[in-house]
């Protein structure tokens, strides 16, 4: 059903310090080279990504006081975020989990460069996302 892991998201941060600060280890100490870095209005959140082979290190830092990363992040505090594994079909993926009895927290929607939907937190041994995303890995970074 999974294809590999697509990324691990991990939640950095808070208004008191930019997500630059929290990620320069990475770049600094690490090595590692950053893809991209992406701003959400609606979402009051910076995320930055990574690649580490075929997959994607993406941290996300809310932007102000308010939204769901905020909240998220007051009350479990920085950390692992979620697991998303990639699927050849979103569509049937997501249908054939509804049909094992998973729920899901949203619908099938646009992510950065991919589609991606949210299984229930309440059904799954960790917070899980599928994502479809057609570019082949090395075309990623």
């Amino acid at each position: 059903m999974f294809e590999r892991i697509h990324h691990i998201a991990i939640l950095i941060g808070g208004v008191e310090r930019e997500i630059d600060e929290y990620t320069a280890v990475f770049e600094d100490d690490f090595g590692m080279d950053r893809i991209r870095k992406v701003h959400f209005e609606d979402d009051h959140c910076e995320v930055a990504l990574y690649s580490v082979g075929e997959t994607i290190i993406e941290f996300t830092s809310p932007t102000g006081e308010r939204g769901w990363h905020y909240e998220h992040l007051q009350e479990h505090g920085p950390g692992f975020f979620h697991i998303a594994f990639e699927v050849d079909d979103i569509e049937r993926r997501r249908t054939e989990l509804e049909e094992l009895g998973y729920g899901f927290v949203d619908e099938i929607r646009d992510g950065i460069d991919w589609k991606i939907t949210t299984l229930d937190y309440h059904d799954t041994p960790l917070p899980m996302q599928i994502v479809e995303d057609p570019r082949p890995v090395d075309e990623r970074a």
